[in-house]
């Protein structure tokens, strides 16, 4: 397990890590966004596909759909961290593909239901969310450069960066998955409500 004084000091050390996954995620949801306003169509066929992924849910019970956000998000999150030791490649292409979806989806919904319901819908748990992403990210990239000085240096081991790596990601980043998991299915949808109601 790793101590509150460990945690702090891994975060220090993905500082850079972390910049470097803010800067291509929101580099990827201009590109998104951009994407959708010039090609409206290729817009059009994400927003199919994510509708598509959306109905896949939709008969689940709260407490099942609660469950399944959360198993999609750590799981994706947490396969994409690990394979960042391959150069930090996998969660470059993790980062720009949600962010790229994300610009062009969200585009399509600002232009049908406002922004004011377009930030309801997203932010209450997306705070929580996002950020658990950005810093899983932010580790994949980290293994990447350990990766590649094991390979300059054997006397350099990377079992123990994946240990700590996955020690952080149970410790911090999982719960941090189960909380905005709650929030999506039981609090995101009343501020929409609310705030619905209130335009």
């Amino acid at each position: 397990m790793l101590s509150t004084k460990d945690i702090r000091l891994y975060l220090a050390e993905l500082a850079p890590y972390l910049r470097a996954s803010i800067l291509l995620f929101i580099s990827s949801i201009a590109l998104g966004t951009y994407a959708a306003h010039t090609e409206p169509a290729v817009a059009e066929e994400l927003m199919q596909s994510f509708a598509q992924f959306v109905e896949t849910m939709e008969h689940l019970s709260p407490l099942a759909l609660t469950f399944s956000i959360f198993l999609n998000n750590a799981l994706k999150t947490f396969v994409f961290m690990l394979l960042g030791i391959l150069l930090g490649i996998a969660p470059a292409l993790f980062l720009f593909f949600n962010g790229f979806l994300i610009g062009a989806v969200t585009l399509l919904i600002y232009e049908r239901i406002g922004g004011a319901l377009l930030l309801a819908t997203l932010i209450p748990h997306g705070i929580v969310e996002l950020p658990a992403v950005l810093v899983g990210s932010a580790i994949g990239f980290l293994l990447g450069r350990r990766a590649l000085q094991a390979m300059r240096n054997k006397d350099i081991a990377l079992i123990p960066h994946i240990k700590r790596a996955v020690l952080f990601f149970v410790q911090v980043l999982a719960p941090l998955f189960v909380l905005a998991a709650i929030l999506e299915v039981y609090i995101t949808p009343a501020i929409a409500h609310m705030v619905e109601r209130a335009l």
